[in-house]
């Protein structure tokens, strides 16, 4: 599996379909939905997320920290399942403007 991270509109998705052999069906997009859903049946969410051969997902640890708990909460969620994903992802690219960083592994 590829896990893809980057900031909003870094060229993730453009990425994946330039840079790896898949389908539309073989990349999954993490949303605040799925970290929800994640905080309530981790296990479950995190085999059908991993199940797929591109994983992406958007950076939000390097902001600012947000005043409200509720968006405090979702934020350590999503760090947690992004920690996770990419200890079991073959390799992880992060995307900054668009120039992709091979952080784990190698694109194969």
């Amino acid at each position: 599996m590829v896990f893809i991270i980057g900031g909003y509109a870094s060229g993730k998705h453009e990425f994946a379909r330039c840079n790896i052999s898949c389908s539309e069906s073989d990349i999954f997009t993490i949303t605040d939905a799925i970290v929800s859903d994640y905080e309530k049946k981790s296990d479950v969410i995190f085999d059908i997320i991993t199940s797929h051969k591109v994983v992406i997902a958007t950076e939000i640890g390097c902001g600012l920290v947000p005043i409200d708990e509720t968006m405090r909460n979702h934020r350590e969620a999503a760090g947690r399942l992004n920690q996770r994903i990419a200890a079991k992802a073959d390799c992880v690219v992060r995307l900054v403007c668009g120039i992709p960083q091979i952080i784990k592994g190698e694109l194969e």
